[in-house]
């Protein structure tokens, strides 16, 4: 037997909106399985995090592919919430720098690519222009580089491109290409 208690975050404290059981037994057929957690998924409308003791199996796997958040904790304590809350919004953060390409990447139009260096020196401050275009100017083939910038870094200005820029509010937007003879 299952036991499910939905809790709520209101303004400092966290508060029990439901509590039911669901009967999950080990010997179940999997579809059994799969329609039992479809009526729970349902009841569970809204939510996206699970904690336990434990997950495995039809039951991972279920709420991994419907975008749960799962939490295995050893003990249940009015703290857990918290570190859990804690936990995904250091992981949100972390994504927030992990979706920030290190390096130009192409668009939907074939040679021609992208890269915001003012968003990528915010979240890597240690990454210089250099170090985030240089190999990629010298060893890819674009037609085309779109670069939102504070300003053109001065060692393309100096190299065989040819640079178009304009002015979005305090970005500016390079279009950069190899020089044709």
């Amino acid at each position: 037997m299952l036991r499910v208690i939905v809790f709520e975050q209101n303004d400092t404290s966290w508060n029990e909106m439901d509590c039911f059981y669901v009967n999950m037994p080990p010997d179940a057929a999997i579809g059994s399985v799969r329609r039992d957690l479809a009526a729970l998924m349902d009841r569970l409308a809204g939510c996206r995090i699970a904690a336990g003791s434990t997950f495995s199996g039809v039951l991972y796997r279920e709420l991994d592919s419907r975008g749960f958040s799962i939490f295995e904790v050893s003990d249940f304590t009015p703290g857990t919430l918290d570190g859990i809350l804690r936990d995904l919004e250091d992981a949100d953060a972390a994504d927030g720098a992990a979706e920030t390409p290190a390096r130009p990447v192409e668009t939907e139009t074939p040679g021609v690519y992208r890269l915001d260096l003012i968003r990528l020196q915010e979240v890597h401050p240690e990454v210089t222009s250099k170090r985030a275009l240089l190999e990629f100017l010298e060893t890819t083939p674009f037609y085309e580089l779109r670069l939102a910038c504070t300003h053109v870094p001065p060692w393309i200005e100096n190299g065989p491109y040819e640079i178009v820029s304009g002015q979005e509010g305090e970005t500016i937007v390079a279009t950069v290409r190899k020089k044709q003879c």
